[in-house]
């Protein structure tokens, strides 16, 4: 009996997707396993990161807040067909 090229590309297809599905599942749980024997260490350096992130948000601002930063300027339709405009004429060579 003859099978169909259809058929035997369709059965590596699904073959391939199930090894590649395996390959994923076999890496995820891996790398957890990596964490296992040091992960006393690990939670101690993040305890040390949270208190230096928590010393430096209790220490206040860096600087003051300028007087432009407050001033919000948002595009207005004027301004951006002004700036289509400029395009263009850059795009014609002018």
């Amino acid at each position: 009996m003859i099978v169909p090229a259809a058929v035997v590309v369709g059965v590596i297809m699904v073959r391939l997707r199930v090894l590649i599905f395996s390959a994923m599942v076999v890496a995820a749980t891996a790398s957890t396993t990596y964490a296992g024997p040091c992960s006393d260490q690990i939670d101690a350096m993040q305890a040390r990161v949270d208190a230096k992130l928590e010393a430096k948000a209790a220490a206040g601002l860096a600087a003051k807040q300028g007087v432009a930063a407050g001033m919000g300027m948002q595009p207005t339709p004027a301004s951006i067909a002004a700036a289509e405009e400029n395009s263009a004429k850059y795009r014609r060579g002018r």
